[in-house]
């Protein structure tokens, strides 16, 4: 029909049969966007991407291929009773998981603490035992009332020879605790392990 252009154009002279057809519809613009400008009708392939690799490339950085096997197995535990920190020069267990010697394990956990008498500072410990993962300290003004904090941990630990858990000293008084139901969900301090290599 005169006036209308066609969806669809051959490339001409020297380049004719070198390129495909150029497609000049919206469709067509659209199509080249998405897949370039070849006009491809099907998309370019998707890598499917695992739990490990995606936690990977947080840890190395997106830039680098995951180096980790997909997760191997994982455990979990809360606290099922409070554990009372009546010994400053104690560290105290909270969740602890039993996942067996060796491996390469990403552990993450919370404990929910608090001194109902005393101000004081504790101690936290991420570890199997002998090794330490990751650990940090806290301050709670007990004389205020009922003050609790939650303390997370998480690191990467290799080849464990005890228990994965997070373990709590109280500094300066015997009236600490670590919680386990102050919310009334019994998850107030929980430890995940999950092997990745």
């Amino acid at each position: 029909m005169a006036g209308h252009s066609p969806p669809y154009q051959r490339a001409e002279g020297d380049l004719a049969g070198q390129l495909p057809f150029l497609e000049l519809s919206a469709q067509g613009i659209l199509r080249s966007r998405i897949f370039g400008s070849r006009g491809q009708s099907t998309p370019p392939p998707v890598e499917v991407v695992d739990a490990a690799s995606m936690l990977a490339s947080q840890i190395f950085g997106s830039h680098t291929k995951a180096p980790l096997s997909p997760i191997l197995s994982s455990y979990f535990n809360a606290l099922g009773a409070d554990v009372a920190l009546n010994n400053t020069a104690t560290f105290f267990d909270g969740p602890k998981v039993t996942q067996g010697v060796g491996g390469v394990w990403f552990v993450t956990g919370h404990v929910t603490i608090t001194d109902t008498v005393n101000n004081t500072n504790f101690y936290l410990r991420l570890w199997d035992g002998t090794t330490v993962i990751a650990s940090a300290k806290d301050y709670i003004a007990g004389n205020a009332g009922n003050d609790t904090t939650v303390i997370s941990l998480s690191g990467i630990a290799i080849s464990p020879v005890g228990d994965l858990r997070i373990s709590v000293r109280d500094l300066g008084a015997t009236t600490g605790k670590i919680l386990f139901n102050s919310t009334g969900d019994s998850k107030d301090s929980c430890i995940t392990a999950l092997r990745i290599g």
